[in-house]
């Protein structure tokens, strides 16, 4: 530590250096967030494979990247016919500028009567007009600002909706949370900090330390996401701010606390920091490999969404960094003036609750695991696992996009609002008699799944059966197959309106099977050389599903692995590191139970957010096994006592230490509440159970009475040893 507080001056200019070059070179968060933080779905899947399908159908040009929107007309009485030609006129004039817009195409609601059908409510009060945007040279905002500014006179309400518009605004609703977390982070931290130092000097410091640490990471790791396709989620940056300022935070009250005691007893400045460094800096830094290990083993994930997690595993790393070279040079700084104007030593005494628990769980081993088992296997039992993909839960109702959704579910079908569409590519035309027949047989075999409403296609453009076809030369007939087939006819397309919600799990479950039968269908008709996809939000989310599922047990085999095997090495034991993993998972999914009940019982929601069990995980598991180090830590300190004896120690030095750090991680995490998004919102009631699980019964009752148990069964066996 004298070495390295000879090149105090050198590192304090290389940190400022690092920091004044994250600030001016950080890239643009929210376009990296639009163009990268999207889960990424392999070209195999259906719903990618229909994109360009779909693409090769309508012959769109390769530097065109289709984008579908629909823009709503509406008003709360029948449309009058006034109203109905003004609405007429400004889809004229859409048209007219559709170069100018990026418009790509669009369906005209008053072409003809069988489109009016489709397009315009029963009830005369909302018109939809389906467009296709090409979002290669601007955003998905740009684009409907633009359309928006065209309608902006318009004399009838009109709404601007669409998948990727909700996605947008989901983005928008996602970054002014980070905002509103940041605000709330802070505020937390300085009074904690307050309250623990009783001084306004070390809340600035421990926030500069941190903060230093969060602008560096986040620059470091946008920039290897511009530059070298780094894993990016719109998550990225909200789960870094709370693990950095949460454990950064913890990690400054154990060096800082362990600081003042020194130079309490006398020590001179730099001798407090090597032995600050010598003790409390050891628990951090085994803690910090520890949470650095997990976050960085799941780069081996191979979902998007799931490896950029390791983004926190960046800043982690950089905040092992600051802390043992940027402190303490400003420990050698400032001195006593740090906890100024506070005379009396900080420190955590014998925690009374962690004493009285450890003391209870030694003496009734059984007792304490029957007391474990009642406080969490009626909720692991209780737990069903239905997680929701619905994107638009994300976004609040006050947003246009959800508006018109909810509009046009009310006024026509979800189904109709969000389609699903089928494409099929073979090699050999399609319009021949008898191949109409096979579209037809394809359709008739999807119309009459359960959940689906009606199928459009070549065979079926009013969405009904035909009584035979029409003239392989009229003029109409050449219409309805030029809308739905490619123009050499080798490639065609289904419009699949389903019966239930489009973001639900039965929609999921319902393009699986139209897939299926589609392509059943097929084969027994003698079309065996084809390629199909299908496209939508619906055939989106269960490819999301399929990927996240094959990948989610992976990563957490990887995880648990990878923490065991640290712990293994920092405790030298086998059994104490196992009891440690079986706490955290219990934990987990003690957590997770309780808060689907709540999420769905409560605020009545289709279950938890997908997301929410990984993230959740993942923070319950690095962040969790900081505790546990903690406690062991400690307790190797008493090797000279019984194991039993040890942990007791432990527990009554080590409790208030503990309790502190996770009522600093738990408000943390609470910061997201304001910040209004539901995924975020479970994440952070997950990692906020689990965590008070593991403060308050894994720790001090449900691990030491493992041990005691232990314990007594390695006497019993050294005495049947003796007697034998």
């Amino acid at each position: 530590m004298q070495r390295l507080m000879k090149l105090r001056w050198a590192l304090a200019v290389v940190w400022v250096v690092l920091f004044v070059a994250a600030v001016a070179f950080k890239p643009d968060m929210d376009a990296l967030i639009r163009e990268k933080g999207q889960p990424k779905i392999p070209q195999e899947y259906s719903s990618i494979q229909s994109v360009s399908l779909l693409k090769q159908l309508n012959q769109t040009p390769s530097d065109v990247k289709p984008m579908d929107i629909v823009v709503v007309f509406h008003e709360d009485e029948q449309l009058s016919s006034d109203q109905m030609t003004h609405i007429q006129q400004q889809i004229a004039d859409l048209g007219k500028k559709s170069s100018e817009l990026g418009i790509v195409k669009f369906t005209d609601p008053f072409a003809n009567a069988q489109v009016k059908s489709q397009l315009i409510a029963k009830d005369g009060t909302t018109v939809m007009l389906p467009l296709t945007l090409n979002k290669n040279n601007k955003t998905v905002t740009e684009l409907t600002e633009g359309l928006q500014q065209q309608l902006h006179d318009s004399k009838v309400q009109t709404y601007v909706t669409g998948n990727d518009r909700i996605t947008e605004d989901q983005i928008l609703t996602s970054q002014a949370g980070v905002k509103k977390t940041e605000m709330i982070t802070v505020i937390f931290i300085i009074a904690i900090l307050i309250l623990v130092f009783r001084s306004p000097v070390t809340p600035i410091l421990s926030l500069l330390i941190v903060g230093i640490t969060y602008v560096i990471s986040l620059s470091a790791v946008t920039s290897l996401v511009d530059t070298l396709g780094f894993p990016f989620a719109t998550t990225t940056q909200t789960f870094l701010l709370l693990v950095l300022f949460g454990i950064g935070t913890d990690y400054n009250i154990l060096l800082l606390s362990r600081f003042k005691e020194e130079l309490r007893e006398g020590h001179g400045v730099l001798e407090a920091i090597a032995a600050t460094y010598r003790t409390a800096g050891k628990t951090v830094l085994y803690s910090g490999i520890a949470v650095l290990i997990g976050f960085s083993i799941l780069g081996l994930a191979k979902f998007s969404i799931y490896q950029s997690a390791v983004a926190v595993a960046v800043g982690v790393a950089l905040l092992m960094l600051v802390l043992f070279t940027l402190l303490p040079v400003c420990m050698l700084w400032t001195g006593n003036i740090l906890f100024w104007p506070a005379k009396r030593q900080t420190g955590h005494g014998d925690n009374k609750l962690w004493k009285l628990t450890g003391t209870f769980s030694i003496s009734r081993p059984i007792v304490s695991l029957v007391i474990v088992g009642l406080l969490t296997i009626p909720f692991l039992l209780s737990y069903k696992g239905e997680l929701s993909f619905n994107s638009t839960k994300e976004v609040a109702d006050s947003y246009e996009s959800i508006q018109g959704l909810n509009l046009l579910s009310d006024k026509f079908t979800p189904g109709k609002a969000m389609p699903s569409t089928v494409v099929i590519s073979t090699d050999e035309r399609m319009d021949s008699k008898d191949r109409l027949a096979v579209i037809d047989r394809v359709s008739e075999a999807i119309s009459i799944i359960q959940g689906v409403e009606k199928v459009y296609g070549p065979t079926r453009s009013k969405g009904d059966k035909m009584n035979g076809f029409p003239d392989l030369k009229g003029k109409e007939f050449q219409a309805v197959l030029n809308a739905y087939m490619s123009e050499d006819r080798r490639s065609f397309k289904l419009t699949v309106e389903l019966a239930v919600d489009p973001y639900s799990a039965e929609a999921m479950d319902v393009i699986g099977q139209i897939q299926a039968e589609a392509e059943k269908q097929l084969r027994t008709s003698g079309i065996e050389s084809f390629s199909a996809g299908i496209g939508g939000v619906s055939s989106t989310n269960k490819d999301l599903r399929q990927i996240s599922n094959e990948d989610f047990q992976r990563s957490v085999y990887l995880m648990l692995i990878g923490i065991f095997a640290i712990l293994l090495y920092i405790l030298r034991s086998f059994w104490i590191p196992l009891y440690i993993i079986l706490s955290l998972v219990l934990s987990y999914f003690t957590a997770l139970s309780v808060t689907e009940t709540v999420a769905v019982n409560v605020f009545g929601a289709d279950g938890l957010s997908w997301t929410a069990p990984f993230f959740s995980f993942i923070m319950i598991m690095a962040l969790g096994v900081d505790y546990s180090i903690f406690l062991m830590m400690r307790y190797k300190e008493y090797s000279a006592m019984s194991p039993v004896e040890a942990v007791l120690q432990a527990l009554k030095r080590i409790g208030g230490v503990v309790i502190s750090a996770a009522v600093i991680l738990s408000g943390t995490f609470a910061a997201m509440y304001p910040a209004g998004v539901p995924s975020l919102i479970q994440i952070a009631t997950i990692v906020i159970v689990g965590l008070a699980l593991l403060t308050f019964l894994m720790l001090p009752l449900f691990i030491p009475a493992l041990m005691s148990l232990q314990a007594k069964l390695m006497r019993s066996g050294d005495r049947e040893m003796t007697i034998r």
